[in-house]
């Protein structure tokens, strides 16, 4: 059974009948809970699939999500989300959604944003 709360979001986003549900971050950080982890899959495994599908971008503390909720990104995934990290893709005709990961999680990469 989903937590009546996600139940509700997920109600009000079937409703909308949107084209496409973007997920801006920061759903993870050390204080999730693995059963709030499980019950946010379980709204996204149930969604109505948008025409253009389900995106995700890492908010900051989101980086080390693997660490605070493991298997939470695969869950995320085979959920049908499309992660978009350090990429870019077109929906549509004409409208580019592009994720970035963000530099201080990953320093190696020196790349200010």
């Amino acid at each position: 059974m989903i937590g009546y709360a996600y139940e509700d979001i997920r109600d009000q986003i079937d409703a909308c009948n949107a084209d496409v549900l973007l997920i801006g971050g920061d759903l993870f950080d050390e204080t999730t809970a693995e059963s709030d982890a499980e019950k946010f899959v379980s709204v996204l495994e149930t969604i109505q699939k948008p025409k253009y599908g389900i995106y995700y971008v890492y908010g900051n503390h989101d980086g080390l999500v693997e660490d605070w909720v493991p298997g939470a990104k695969d869950a995320i995934l085979n959920a049908g989300v499309k992660i978009l990290a350090d990429e870019m893709v077109t929906i549509g005709e004409d409208i580019q959604l592009i994720g970035c990961l963000a530099s201080f999680f990953f320093p190696e990469r020196n790349n200010p944003l």
